[in-house]
């Protein structure tokens, strides 16, 4: 697969996101993946796989490894964490899991 393409085709963006191709068009369907049309083809834009991507690998994991896994990084970082900002990742977290089940 070469994402140096502007584009890549439906079998390049279902292999990107560990899916089937129905799987892929059913994200189309869903609106979650807005491919172009070219012809009978679909393609579809890498930076567009890659969001979807990142919002099933988030969709995967329970809020409470998110959270985990938030409050470890900041601990890295030597960044202070207030109790507002762990309640502000918490309803970012539950936007998120209520729109990755939605779509599910």
């Amino acid at each position: 697969m070469d994402l140096n393409n502007k584009y890549l085709i439906a079998t390049e963006a279902a292999e990107l996101l560990h899916v089937g191709k129905s799987t892929l068009y059913s994200y189309v369907k869903q609106g979650l993946i807005t491919p172009i049309k070219v012809g009978r083809r679909f393609l579809f834009q890498p930076d567009e796989i890659h969001r979807q991507l990142s919002i099933n690998a988030v969709g995967n994991l329970q809020q409470s490894e998110v959270i985990d896994k938030f409050k470890a990084r900041m601990e890295i970082e030597k960044i202070k964490v207030s109790p507002e900002l762990m309640i502000a990742v918490e309803i970012l977290l539950e936007v998120i899991t209520s729109r990755t089940t939605q779509h599910s």
